[in-house]
């Protein structure tokens, strides 16, 4: 074997190790997070899920206290300040649904979404129709149940008798 030969299989097999070990480094490196750096962030990081079918129709009845969207699709929002969102709407005969990730900076059906907590509380929205209810959360899945009514126990007096009622109400935004 001459010079030449010994000095290009020794660069074959060098550079495949220095090349084999700079990719473990780089692979270790990119799984494991690099804690210790301040500056370098986890590359994956599971964001808000929500239910997610778009519109669709609906045996679900704002009569009722509450229910079920059944939409069976669960989505990853794309960005991490994104909460979930429904819209209820009954126009005539139909009865619609529709389960989003959404930005809370941007109006949903015209609407800015402002109080969104672990649950979706139904607010009806009378200037886009009589019919028209909208809620987000931020809760993983919290869109699939429709709260429409809320309750409170409020104490009353009727002839010396202390009386514990539960009232039943509905939000309505005008």
């Amino acid at each position: 074997m001459s010079n030449n030969q010994f000095r290009g299989v020794l660069m074959e097999r060098l550079g495949l190790s220095v090349l084999s070990c700079a990719l473990l480094l780089v692979c270790t490196s990119f799984f494991t997070g690099l804690r210790a750096s301040p500056i370098y962030q986890a590359p994956f990081v599971l964001r808000n899920l929500c239910k997610f079918c778009d519109v669709r129709p609906s045996e679900c009845n704002a009569t009722e206290a509450h229910c079920m969207a059944h939409c069976e699709i669960t989505s990853i929002c794309e960005h991490s300040n994104e909460v979930c969102a429904s819209a209820w709407r009954r126009d005539g005969e139909n009865i619609t649904v529709e389960t989003v990730c959404h930005n809370p900076l941007e109006p949903f059906h015209g609407v800015i979404l402002k109080d969104f907590n672990n649950t979706c509380v139904m607010k009806q929205y009378k200037q886009l129709g009589p019919d028209f209810y909208i809620c987000s959360c931020k809760e993983d899945e919290c869109n699939e149940k429709l709260i429409f009514a809320t309750g409170k126990l409020i104490l009353f007096q009727f002839d010396k008798t202390i009386r514990l009622i539960f009232v039943w109400f509905s939000e309505t935004i005008c």
